[in-house]
């Protein structure tokens, strides 16, 4: 049988969830906020940079000139490494 405290326990913490229930007036919408969490395997070396920059500012400092370091097969193989293996199979980004 159900303990009677831990009902009203229930009830009022449901009733405390509608309490924080917005409706919103017609022609009102909400969105959700935006998580960025996707991964581009050879832009992994610039994760956190340049979030001050504009796009083609941060292109070119950033992008662009990493991106000619892919010509090294060395480099790259380490990036990829640490992306496939660190930033996606050990922390579950795979979906």
């Amino acid at each position: 049988m159900e303990n009677s405290k831990d009902y009203e326990k229930d009830f009022k913490f449901e009733w405390k969830i509608r309490d924080e229930i917005k409706i919103l007036s017609h022609g009102q919408f909400m969105m959700p906020g935006f998580i960025d969490a996707h991964t581009h395997a050879v832009q992994f070396p610039n994760l956190g940079l340049g979030y001050n920059k504009c796009l083609l500012d941060w292109l070119e400092i950033y992008t662009f000139p990493l991106e000619k370091k892919y010509s090294d097969t060395d480099f790259a193989e380490r990036v990829f490494e640490a992306v496939v293996v660190r930033e996606t199979i050990l922390i579950k980004i795979i979906s």
